[in-house]
């Protein structure tokens, strides 16, 4: 099958091209977490060698979203990290990227473009364009916060607001960001999307 019919893939939304940050792509996780990463069995096992096809695929297999597990040092990569760390090493080109935020039916697949999106981009304006896909997808998802026991369902909406209010994601570090206000005002190309986030984690 073509990508596009893997992901029943569906042109709505329009990202802005990408600027890559130079040279930073394969490393947009942590060093220590990188070195965490390679040394997991779902890694090893599943990763190590997947196409991008196949990140797709084990995207869509997912049954909800973790991020490390467990306490500090001792905190582990789950699946989700797995796979976003294969994406950073592929570094797939802007379109392939922009058919996995698109796409309607698997959301985990969305969830990790526009994780990918906010990791390795650095023009604002394509990064919070990313990020409004995911502030109008309202299906449910099922997730697991780090430290938490139970795997909760929530809004992918709700999800992806991590991306623009806290300095991890499920665990994972985030990159500064310019706000979206300051980036509507310093760019002229965006609008004020109608939610109110603070701007203490952003720039």
């Amino acid at each position: 099958n073509s990508f596009c019919t893997l992901l029943a893939f569906e042109p709505t939304y329009t990202v802005p091209s990408f600027i890559r940050c130079s040279g930073m792509v394969v490393n947009a996780l942590s060093e220590v977490l990188r070195k965490k990463v390679l040394r997991s069995s779902y890694w090893l096992g599943r990763c190590a060698d997947a196409t991008f096809l196949d990140v797709v695929a084990l995207a869509a297999d997912l049954d909800f979203v973790e991020g490390m597990r467990g306490e500090a040092e001792m905190a582990q990569p789950t699946p989700f990290v797995c796979l976003i760390q294969r994406l950073c090493q592929l570094d797939p080109p802007p379109e392939l990227i922009h058919e996995l935020i698109d796409q309607k039916q698997l959301k985990y697949v969305r969830l990790l473009g526009i994780l990918f999106v906010r990791l390795t981009v650095e023009d604002p304006v394509a990064v919070h364009a990313a990020i409004d896909v995911g502030l109008a997808d309202f299906r449910m998802v099922r997730v697991r916060e780090p430290l938490g026991a139970a795997v909760e369902a929530q809004p992918l909406d709700v999800a992806v607001e991590k991306l623009v209010e806290e300095e991890t994601f499920f665990g994972v570090p985030l990159p500064s960001l310019l706000s979206r206000a300051n980036t509507a005002v310093a760019t002229g190309q965006l609008t004020v999307w109608p939610r109110e986030y603070s701007d203490d984690q952003q720039q």
